[in-house]
């Protein structure tokens, strides 16, 4: 019987964190859609690059669902982003995706990079730290950048 309670205990936790989690998220988004809706200046207009004649400009509104009620466009946006419908950028002209993908490569290569240096590092630390009398642990503590001598 305890070992159902574990797992009943687990379960719990394990529960309780993708709820937080869900919330974390719901509030993010909110932020989010709320922070690019206050950005100065009409997409519309940044689109057209003040070109735009009143039509160009409706059209574009309508095109972004921009005349409908802030609910609504919010929960369109959700929808989209949930989907992996990002969307295009309005200065690249190109699908988000297709950006990002492009730089994503990149992007992990350095992030494993980074990984393996950090990795190094802290692991010859703790070895120096481990055996600080030790033949190894001394040339670890030479070779380690340090502000005191």
């Amino acid at each position: 019987m305890e070992h159902a309670e574990g797992l009943s205990a687990v379960a719990t936790y394990i529960l309780r964190r993708m709820v937080s989690a869900i919330a974390i998220m719901a509030m993010v988004g909110i932020f989010v859609f709320l922070l690019l809706r206050q950005a100065p200046g009409d997409p519309a207009t940044i689109i057209t690059g003040n070109k735009g004649t009143p039509q160009i400009i409706a059209d574009i509104h309508e095109q972004l669902r921009l005349n409908e009620p802030r609910p609504v466009q919010f929960v369109n946006w959700a929808v989209s982003i949930l989907s992996g419908d990002v969307g295009t950028s309005i200065s690249a002209g190109r699908p988000v995706l297709e950006l990002i993908s492009q730089r994503l490569e990149p992007t992990i290569s350095l992030s494993i990079l980074t990984m393996i240096v950090s990795m190094t590092a802290s692991l010859s630390t703790m070895a120096s730290g481990h055996g600080e009398g030790s033949r190894p642990g001394r040339l670890l503590l030479i070779a380690r950048p340090s502000a005191q001598h």
